[in-house]
């Protein structure tokens, strides 16, 4: 199976969407799992994962199959289908803006207690709520810009950054829910670009603002994410007649952009396929380094250590990943874990 932004994976080539591999190891396996993210999304891969172990378990175990609804593949309801005299062309596909230099993904930890104190410094003093989620990644824009400020050297602080972030808008549906185990992407997206007015400067995230701000400001973008907002999308996308010139390309956006997508729910260490328990899981990079990206990872289980937290993996400019190891404001809460 190729990468998705490469001629093989075109939707026009009747892609395959999906391959898994199997490689024996001292101890156990690892077993890699890919699929086209045209099809699924990380809560969807997770929820195939939890019915193929379920399966496992009752073959081993020689009990009844799990049972299995056809609605969990179902997504009709996210489609809509137009004639061709309806349809339109959209804007050119977007490419890899030509100003990023190599990149490299690296691994670092949040203990517990250190995402706990984050919150903390984050938390607004007016009435209002944000989540540890919106205080770690406000801190992270925040040490990231600054390391890459003094590396771009932007001649004007008043520019406006790109933030974004991937929302899964499964429990975030009601009229009606989805089915438990959906299979399928269901996902939106927060974009500081959809109200220019609002999206925060560089100088802002580097210092200008209170780290509230920034947490806050995150928070009122996940909440953008709602059901009416993700019904628009669709008759958004409906006329277009070749939907990959409005698909989300990260790396199309400029140097200091930065995307979340968080994988904390995608966790599969609980599941149980009989012969054998998953430790954790990881995203496959191979050769194509999307620049910008940030996901986040659920702590490993079972762990030993106590105050085990989320792991962070972190695509970034290759020279600069010395710089941000060496900032004592970065080490007073991450660790560094090796590269991706």
């Amino acid at each position: 199976m190729k990468w998705g932004e490469t001629l093989e994976a075109d939707p026009d080539s009747s892609p395959v969407i999906a391959a898994y591999q199997v490689n024996v190891i001292r101890g156990g396996l690892v077993f890699s799992m890919h699929s086209h993210h045209y099809a699924s999304d990380v809560m969807g891969w997770k929820n195939f994962t939890h019915q193929l172990a379920d399966n496992c378990y009752a073959i081993y175990n020689s009990t009844p199959f799990p049972s299995w609804d056809l609605a969990c593949i179902d997504a009709m309801r996210f489609t809509k289908d137009l004639p061709e005299e309806d349809l339109i062309n959209g804007p050119p596909k977007a490419q890899r803006h030509p100003d990023h230099p190599e990149q490299q993904a690296v691994l670092f930890h949040l203990p517990t207690s250190k995402a706990k104190e984050l919150k903390r410094r984050a938390f607004p003093t007016e009435p209002g709520w944000i989540s540890t989620y919106d205080a770690t990644c406000a801190y992270i824009w925040r040490l990231m810009t600054k390391v890459r400020a003094e590396f771009y050297k932007p001649a004007d602080l008043a520019q406006k950054l790109y933030w974004g972030e991937a929302v899964d808008m499964r429990p975030r549906l009601h009229n009606p829910p989805v089915p438990e185990r959906m299979m399928r992407a269901i996902v939106a997206g927060g974009f500081s670009d959809t109200n220019p007015e609002t999206a925060l400067t560089i100088g802002d995230v580097v210092k200008d603002a209170p780290l509230s701000n920034l947490a806050n400001y995150i928070r009122s973008l996940t909440e953008s994410c709602t059901e009416k907002h993700l019904e628009a999308l669709v008759d958004l996308i409906a006329p277009i007649r070749d939907k990959r010139s409005i698909s989300l390309r990260v790396d199309a956006h400029p140097p200091m952009s930065m995307f979340v997508t968080d994988h904390r729910a995608g966790d599969v260490s609980g599941f149980d396929f009989g012969f054998a328990k998953p430790i954790t899981y990881r995203h496959l990079w191979g050769e194509a380094i999307t620049a910008g990206l940030i996901l986040i990872y659920a702590p490993l289980r079972p762990s030993l250590n106590p105050d085990e937290g989320c792991m962070f993996t972190i695509t970034m400019e290759k020279e600069l990943i010395p710089k941000l190891k060496e900032d004592p404001e970065w080490n007073s809460f991450f660790e560094y874990r090796g590269v991706d």
